[in-house]
């Protein structure tokens, strides 16, 4: 926590307030998870509703993790433009976004995708570029 009158604390007092957990490793995660246990809610069969948005996740406990862009979709489309202008020497993100006219989110959520299977590294200042296998 932060002095009360100090507007740089403001976020994390406010975090305090509302109940927010410390996690400093993997036993904090599952303390904080077991309300949800307690209501009847198992690990990697359940999906959730956060808040009624419609936005379901499934919790899967595998050690596996892909990600993987819809076929056909406006994602995977632009992701193939990205790697096509992608090689080994670094490229600004920036540079991208004005090549493929993509939207800064979009470019964004597809670059994350991407970097998560293992296809792009995201490097500091801006750059990214393929990943050598």
């Amino acid at each position: 926590p932060g002095a009360p009158e100090d507007p740089r604390a403001a976020g994390c007092n406010s975090l305090i307030r509302e109940g927010a957990a410390l996690i400093r490793d993997l036993s904090d995660v599952l303390e904080a998870l077991e309300p949800l246990r307690s209501r009847g809610f198992s690990e990697g069969t359940d999906a959730f509703d956060f808040g009624g948005s419609g936005f379901d996740a499934a919790f899967d406990t595998g050690d596996d993790f892909e990600v993987s862009l819809e076929e056909g979709g406006d994602d995977a489309a632009l992701a193939e433009q990205v790697i096509a202008l992608l090689g080994a020497a670094p490229v600004e993100i920036d540079e991208i976004a004005r090549l493929t006219g993509a939207a800064p989110a979009q470019l964004s959520l597809v670059l994350l995708e991407l970097d998560l299977a293992g296809r792009v590294d995201v490097l500091p200042g801006g750059l990214v570029a393929e990943r050598r296998m």
